[in-house]
């Protein structure tokens, strides 16, 4: 997500994505082995990030308007002539209406195609450059999000998934500095820690509430029991 709130196509927060992309894959390592050696058949599950930001880098600097060769457009992109599909990385997308006009880079009208059900910022930035307009429809994105997925390797239990996890979570929330995106974490050993983490925050209301409830049901029965001459 950008900072901003601008659209995501912005070659300079898609080079901070494709880094965040190879870092992780990277780094973080377990027992010796990371992301890229245990990911299997996930490992291009990005792809289709990585390509739209080579694609966007190739149109900007070789002008390359050959919609066979080259086209980013949403949902389905395609490079040196491979269709991808954008829709599982892509959210909150808003395109522009290509039919009506004959000057892509000049177009004004549009549609949204959002599969995510929030209403995009009326302060945010969008920005087309011509480069953009002449191979994608895309005029605004919101998000870009990453997958991470791997067959749990023979030589990992779940405490070491884990640990993967918890190391990627408290890299991106307490290290990881960016000038254009704003990265956020999901994963299931990430958001437990979060749950358990507010819950222990709670602790001291509970005590507090605890010993109210104790001291008021005292006071109560004792109050009664002198009222009615029940003291002994």
């Amino acid at each position: 997500m950008a900072k901003d709130g601008g659209t995501m196509t912005r070659l300079e927060h898609l080079n901070d994505t494709v880094d965040i992309l190879d870092y992780v894959g990277t780094n973080f390592p377990v027992k010796n082995l990371t992301y890229y050696d245990i990911c299997e058949n996930f490992c291009l599950a990005n792809e289709a990030v990585r390509q739209f930001r080579n694609g966007l880098l190739l149109s900007a600097t070789n002008k390359v308007v050959d919609n066979d060769f080259l086209n980013l457009s949403y949902p389905i992109m395609r490079f040196v002539g491979h269709d991808l599909d954008l829709s599982p990385s892509f959210f909150g997308v808003k395109t522009i209406d290509t039919s009506t006009v004959e000057n892509r880079s000049s177009i004004s009208s549009s549609k949204t195609i959002n599969n995510d059900d929030s209403d995009n910022d009326n302060n945010s930035t969008t920005v087309v450059t011509p480069a953009m307009s002449a191979v994608s429809n895309i005029e605004h994105l919101k998000l870009v999000v990453l997958h991470f997925r791997a067959p749990q390797p023979t030589e990992w239990n779940f405490f070491d998934m884990a640990e993967w996890e918890r190391s990627v979570g408290n890299y991106i929330t307490k290290e990881y500095r960016s000038k254009y995106v704003d990265p956020i974490v999901f994963s299931v050993v990430y958001t437990q820690d979060e749950v358990i983490r507010t819950g222990q925050s709670l602790h001291p209301y509970l005590v507090v509430g605890f010993t109210v409830m104790v001291t008021f049901s005292l006071l109560t029965v004792y109050i009664g029991a002198k009222y009615n001459d029940q003291v002994k």
